[in-house]
């Protein structure tokens, strides 16, 4: 998906890279930040992207928020917005609150985001996500298993209390590959 947006000549890094990595101590290039480029097929208003952040501002049940569309709307005069991790499954999420894509209603709420931020002419990509062996067993709405590439459980430290949906400090449990 990312490759789509710069072609085969250069990977998406190098890509990003040149857009944004000028010398501020000269005027004269940093008003290059404020000049338009081309990513792929995208003319881009300015040099600014704004990474992704995941904000945990999605309801109980995964689904966007009016204050996520004001956040990315707000936003809309960088250049690229690339949205927060947003889960493709509801049992293997890395934070409790992260937004989802994977029922109507998310999707219904991500188009209120796109709608917002095209409305003042912006462009966002959504970043999909899923969390393999980071996603603590107690985020899982139907009480299963991690899914992740092997079943090796994360070790040395605990999911924090601020990513999982109970409120508490959880171990990282052996997923299931």
């Amino acid at each position: 998906m990312l490759r789509s947006l710069v072609g085969s000549e250069m990977c998406i890094r190098d890509r990003i890279q040149s857009l944004y990595f000028i010398d501020t101590h000269s005027p004269q290039k940093m008003k290059a930040m404020f000049t338009p480029v081309t990513l792929g097929r995208h003319t881009l208003k300015n040099r600014f992207v704004m990474a992704p952040l995941t904000r945990t501002r999605a309801d109980d049940n995964n689904v966007p928020t009016a204050a996520m569309v004001k956040h990315y709307a707000d936003r809309a005069s960088a250049g690229l917005l690339i949205a927060e991790a947003t889960q493709v499954d509801k049992d293997h999420n890395a934070f409790g609150y992260e937004p989802g894509i994977w029922n109507a209603d998310q999707i219904k709420a991500w188009k209120d985001v796109t709608d917002a931020v095209h409305a003042k002419g912006g462009l966002i990509y959504l970043q999909i996500h899923h969390a393999g062996r980071a996603a603590p067993a107690v985020n899982s709405r139907t009480g299963t298993q991690p899914v992740s590439a092997s079943a090796i459980a994360i070790e040395g430290h605990k999911a924090g209390a601020y990513f999982c949906v109970d409120g508490k400090e959880n171990v990282y449990t052996a997923p299931r590959a």
